[in-house]
């Protein structure tokens, strides 16, 4: 749902971000400035500057795009791209532990800025300020600190290798995910979420 509205905000140039509503079946299209208001919402602000691609909540620019695949693009079997208007198909697809990822990730940032960490009380205490704030620091860089940004390549290299390795060669394993549950299963009521009312 949040992928259809942010399209439907990307073909309205006045829209400036949307919110959805209290019934979870539709969406509201905003225009002007927007402030936060309910920390709790679903909402997004729009943005047109895609020469900074961020990533973790707009820290650590480590570049790369994000592309969104909706339904209604995807090719039919044996389609090629571009067949019947379509955009997109699924060449391969692999599931990985994303807490072993996350972690392969982590230890080389940790050990990248293994003296910013070993200011902290808990050096390794992933949800202390301390080592938040040693993490940012290292993603972003900070010259008041004295505290070099990574290379955003070992970060980047770090995640790739934690997907495409075996766990023999430092990789992460495979999972099997469970199966669908909830309406996104069910075609009729995914086709119904696909085509959700918006109200501008």
């Amino acid at each position: 749902m949040m992928t259809l509205a942010c399209e439907e905000c990307r073909k309205d140039e006045a829209c400036s971000g949307w919110s959805l509503a209290a019934d979870n079946t539709s969406v509201l299209l905003l225009t002007g400035n927007l402030t936060q208001e309910d920390a709790n919402c679903s909402a997004s602000a729009a943005t047109t500057d895609f020469t900074r691609r961020a990533s973790w909540f707009g820290i650590g620019d480590l570049g790369g795009l994000w592309y969104s695949t909706p339904t209604e693009g995807e090719c039919r079997a044996g389609a090629l791209l571009g067949d019947e208007g379509c955009t997109w198909r699924e060449v391969f697809s692999a599931y990985k532990n994303a807490s072993c990822v996350g972690q392969k990730v982590d230890e080389v940032v940790e050990r990248f800025g293994a003296t910013c960490f070993g200011r902290c009380a808990q050096p390794l205490n992933h949800t202390s300020d301390c080592y938040l704030s040693c993490y940012r620091d290292l993603l972003d860089g900070n010259a008041a600190k004295n505290i070099t940004k990574i290379p955003p390549k070992m970060v980047v290299d770090a995640w790739v290798h934690a997907l495409e390795r075996p766990p023999v060669e430092g990789g992460c394993p495979t999972v099997v995910p469970e199966p669908c549950r909830g309406r996104q299963c069910d075609p009729l009521l995914a086709w119904e979420a696909e085509n959700l009312e918006i109200v501008v």
